[in-house]
C-alpha cells in the first residue's frame, strides 16, 4: 500500500525498536486497539506495524480516519507513542515546519487571515513546529544546518544514533584551516604521492613541520619557526598553507613572487574559496586546477582521518606538465586547465 505524505513525517523505527515490536506481536498477538490507520486509500499511520505484520505473516487490522485534520492526527499519535530523541523530534519539526509554511502561503494567497486551525498555524513556522515537537526553533535551525553541511550526520540523528550537540561539536572541530603542518592536521598521503608523480620530486614545502615532512619528504621544508615566507622556494614546490587570514593571503603572494623567480613547478592544496582575492590571484596564475569530488578528510597526528571540513578544496598546478597533472589528479575530481599553456 502507498503511504500518505503525512505518514512520512516521522522516521521509521531503528532496527532495535523494530525487533522489539515484532517480538511483542509474536508473543502477545496483534493489539487491535492500535489499528493501521488509512486515509484516502493510503496508510496514514502504522507503517512499522504494517511491516512487522507482513514479515510475521500476521493479519493486520485497518481503520479509516474520518477526521478533518490528518496531519495533526499523525503528530499526536506518534508524539505520545514513539520514544524519540531530541534530535529526531527536531527533524520531524522540519517536516512540520514545511507544512506550516505551505499552509501560510496558501492563506496569504487566498487573503484569509484566520483559519479554523489557528492554534497550529499562527506565528513563525519554526516556532510553531518547535512547540508541536517540544524543541526550540534554534534546534530546528541547527538540524537544518547539519542536513546541509553533513548529510551523513543528519541521517545518524534521524536514526537516533547521534545527538544534535554531538554532531554540532564535531562540525565545529572540523576545521576550515587545515595545513600540511599547522594545527596538527596533515595532507592524506595519496595526494602527496600524486604531486610527486606529477613534478618528479618535491624540493620545497614552505608550510610544514617535522612530522608532516615524513610524508611530504621535501628536500627543504619550513616550519612556523623557520618561516617559509622569508625564504626562496627553489625548484618544485608542494604547499598546503595555513588557511586563516592573513597567512593564506601572505602565502599566495609569496607563491606569486617565487613563480616569477625561483619556483619551477608548484602544486597547492587550499579551500575552494573562489570568492576571495587570494584564490582569484592563484587561479589566474595556475596552469590547471582540480576540484575534488568530495571534501578531503585530513589526517591527525595519530594517522586517523578527521571529520570532513565545512568547505570543499581545490588543487592548483603551476607549471608546464599539465598532461601529467591531469593523469595523476583526474581520479580525484574534475580538472580545468589553461589551453594556452
Amino acid at each position: 500500500m502507498k503511504f500518505h505524505k503525512h505518514a512520512k513525517i516521522f522516521p521509521m523505527m531503528n532496527d532495535e525498536e523494530f525487533a522489539q515490536l515484532k517480538t511483542s506481536i509474536k508473543q502477545n498477538g496483534y493489539d487491535k486497539s492500535h489499528p493501521i490507520w488509512l486515509y484516502q486509500n493510503q496508510v496514514l499511520d502504522g507503517r512499522n506495524k504494517l511491516k512487522a505484520c507482513e514479515e510475521l505473516g500476521v493479519k493486520a487490522v485497518y481503520k479509516e480516519y474520518v477526521g478533518d485534520n490528518p496531519f495533526q492526527f499523525v503528530v499526536q499519535e506518534n508524539l505520545h507513542r514513539r520514544h524519540l530523541t531530541a534530535g529526531q523530534r527536531a527533524i520531524v519539526a522540519i517536516e512540520i515546519k514545511q507544512i506550516f509554511e505551505k499552509d501560510a502561503k496558501k492563506r496569504m494567497i487566498s487573503g484569509v487571515k484566520q483559519d479554523p486551525s489557528a492554534n497550529l498555524h499562527e506565528g513563525r513556522a519554526d516556532v510553531q513546529a518547535g512547540k508541536q515537537m517540544g524543541v526550540s526553533g534554534r534546534s530546528i535551525s541547527e538540524v537544518e544546518r547539519i542536513r546541509k553541511e553533513s548529510p551523513e550526520d543528519f541521517e545518524a540523528i534521524k536514526r537516533g544514533e547521534k545527538s544534535i550537540n554531538e554532531v554540532s561539536l564535531n562540525i565545529k572541530k572540523a576545521h576550515v584551516s587545515y595545513s600540511s603542518g599547522e594545527n596538527e592536521w596533515y595532507t592524506p598521503p595519496k595526494f602527496i604521492e600524486s604531486a610527486r608523480k606529477t613534478m618528479g620530486i618535491i624540493d620545497v614545502d614552505p608550510a610544514s613541520s617535522k612530522i608532516a615532512n615524513k610524508v611530504v619528504n621535501a628536500t627543504t621544508y619550513y616550519t612556523k619557526e623557520t618561516n617559509g615566507l622569508d625564504n626562496d622556494w627553489v625548484g618544485n614546490v608542494w604547499m598546503n598553507p595555513p588557511y586563516a587570514q592573513p597567512l593564506i593571503n601572505l602565502f599566495s603572494k609569496a607563491l606569486e613572487k617565487n613563480l616569477n623567480n625561483k619556483t619551477k613547478q608548484a602544486i597547492v592544496l587550499v579551500n575552494n574559496a573562489t570568492e576571495t582575492e587570494w584564490f582569484q590571484r592563484m587561479m589566474k596564475l595556475c596552469s590547471a586546477i582540480c576540484f575534488p569530488k568530495s571534501r578531503i578528510k585530513f589526517i591527525d597526528i595519530n594517522g586517523n582521518a578527521g571529520n570532513a571540513p565545512l568547505q570543499g578544496q581545490a588543487i592548483l598546478y603551476f607549471g608546464k606538465n599539465i598532461k601529467l597533472f591531469k593523469e595523476n589528479f583526474n581520479k580525484y575530481g574534475e580538472i580545468l586547465w589553461n589551453e594556452e599553456q
